[in-house]
């Protein structure tokens, strides 16, 4: 992703150690986080209009599968095709979702440079705030339903099964598969309730947890670094364009 230089004075290219962190926590929890069609938007909104043969190997998955993504994306608007008559279709983010993201990027900005002593926190309820407009918006996961169990773990320490549920966008049947999968693979820990048996929470191990916090620490030390490099302002607001 990038801090467009049409939103600040200034442009910060931070996708590569974005993905980097991605692909470490990846990693780290023996699962994929994003989900083909958030891919796809992200890879637009750095890279800028791309065939669809650039894009693919940015996903994971079938063939078949990412142009289904593909399809999704545009018909609903996320995406626009260049010249639907070209022999090769060119594919760029529509406006309205590049400037929603520069948005999102500024506010990501601001968790960045915050005093908040709970940064990993911060930035893990940012990134959660701008996915869940787009998939409320566009009605398109942005993270596997195991992501999204410990991304809200990760921000609310213990969460029962109900709210848990509550909160995943995706199917009760995929939710309840993968709830057993990362209780069972050690990432989550499953308590049952001493008043009443049939009552669970569930909270991170505290081996997922530090990952996470060694992780997006280590994105925000970056960051900051970057700014530190170019000898910028850390007061984001004297550099918006007016």
């Amino acid at each position: 992703m990038t801090i467009q230089c049409r939103i600040l004075k200034y442009e910060i290219t931070i996708m590569p150690k974005f993905i980097e962190v991605l692909e470490n926590i990846e990693h780290s929890l023996g699962r994929d986080i994003c989900t083909c069609e958030h891919k796809i938007v992200v890879y637009l909104y750095d890279y800028g209009p791309s065939p669809a043969r650039a894009i693919r190997p940015f996903c994971t998955g079938s063939t078949s599968k990412f142009f289904d993504a593909l399809s999704k994306l545009a018909a609903c608007g996320v995406l626009e095709v260049i010249d639907e008559q070209a022999k090769i279709r060119i594919y760029r983010l529509a406006n309205e979702i590049a400037e929603m993201i520069d948005r999102q990027m500024l506010d990501l900005n601001d968790w960045f440079m915050s005093d908040s002593k709970d940064h990993t926190s911060s930035f893990s309820k940012e990134m959660r705030h701008s996915h869940d407009i787009v998939r409320n918006r566009f009605k398109s996961h942005t993270f596997y339903c195991d992501y999204q169990i410990i991304r809200y773990l990760y921000e609310m320490k213990r969460l029962s099964s109900s709210e848990l549920r509550d909160l995943c966008s995706w199917s009760s049947t995929i939710f309840y598969t993968s709830i057993e999968s990362i209780v069972e693979a050690g990432l989550v820990i499953k308590a049952h309730n001493p008043s009443d048996k049939r009552r669970v929470s569930y909270r991170l191990s505290r081996r997922t947890r530090k990952m996470l916090d060694a992780d997006l620490g280590m994105f925000r030390s970056w960051y900051i670094s970057k700014l530190n490099v170019a000898k910028l302002p850390v007061d984001m607001a004297d550099r918006l364009v007016n």
